[in-house]
């Protein structure tokens, strides 16, 4: 379920049913351009769709991996940094996550670590099911055990394993000592690239398109649900299902499987103009521009 093109080295994702079944993320882009994402999103990102989610199941854990901030990934790599952020939807035998710093440390220090695999300077949180992780750029992160996790994160390939490559990583590691907290509530994580929310669903949701002009993904968490439009169209999602609303859908419904059913939802939200731009694709064409700088914030 990773949302990338096969520009960006990924197998394409498809589309599951309906007329524009079989067509590619990469194609519904070149053929609805704003119409997918939003006017506003759109300017922003160009054809690229701006995020990518992954179902991850491993009975052995994942490599420690650190991935570079948009500042430093955009001049050096021409690509989009990276901001993850990590849903647990099971946690089994053995589960860790490891999340950062415990203290703040050095390249020094951590390379001595790091090469001699001793992984003690990491934060090692173990995970209990419906819990999440933002996971910044620049913070070491990997996984032991059997977990399930649902991963959202920047439309970038940029990781980096560690110890591997610690070398290419070691300007834009975080040295800093971090502290993993699980929020609370179903405001999840809200970032300029990025912001997703747990959405229960024991009855119908009238979701108001004036409310946002930006498209919507909803992932079946616990048990299926329906979307449906005004003008009568339906479709339905199975659970660990994902379903893309368009920005130019109107008014629409999501009808639950049953009174237990819960989505992820993910968008991108509106963010302040900048003059701070970088370009990704054609630098003469507007429709590429990538701003940035610290003063992006969701408004």
């Amino acid at each position: 379920m990773r949302l990338l093109g096969t520009e960006r080295g990924y197998m394409e994702t498809l589309v599951g049913g309906g007329w524009l079944g079989g067509t590619t993320l990469d194609e519904l882009m070149e053929l609805y351009m704003d119409r997918v994402t939003g006017e506003d999103v759109f300017r922003w990102y160009g054809l690229l769709f701006p995020v990518q989610m992954r179902r991850i199941q491993t009975t052995e854990g994942l490599p420690l991996t650190v991935h570079p901030a948009d500042e430093v990934a955009a001049p050096r790599f021409d690509a989009l940094g990276k901001e993850k952020f990590w849903y647990v939807k099971k946690a089994g035998k053995g589960a860790r996550l490891l999340l950062g710093l415990t203290a703040n440390s050095d390249a020094g220090t951590l390379w001595t670590a790091l090469k001699a695999g001793d992984l003690s300077p990491l934060n090692a949180v173990i995970p209990r099911p419906g819990e999440s992780y933002a996971i910044p750029a620049g913070t070491l992160h990997g996984a032991e055990g059997e977990l399930e996790l649902i991963e959202v994160s920047q439309s970038s390939e940029l990781d980096f394993p560690l110890p591997e490559l610690l070398e290419e990583a070691l300007d834009f590691i975080d040295y800093k000592a971090y502290t993993p907290a699980a929020p609370k509530g179903n405001d999840l994580l809200q970032l300029p690239q990025f912001s997703v929310s747990r959405v229960p669903l024991p009855k119908p949701l009238q979701v108001r398109a004036a409310m946002s002009d930006a498209y919507s993904l909803f992932y079946a968490l616990k048990g299926g649900f329906r979307a449906e439009t005004e003008d009568g169209d339906s479709t339905q999602v199975p659970e660990d299902g994902i379903l893309l609303i368009p920005a130019e859908v109107g008014d629409y419904q999501l009808i639950p499987e049953n009174s237990e059913s819960v989505l992820l939802a993910v968008t991108t939200e509106r963010r302040e103009e900048s003059d701070d731009i970088t370009y990704h694709g054609d630098p003469d064409s507007d429709d590429d521009k990538i701003p940035r700088g610290k003063g992006n914030r969701v408004s």
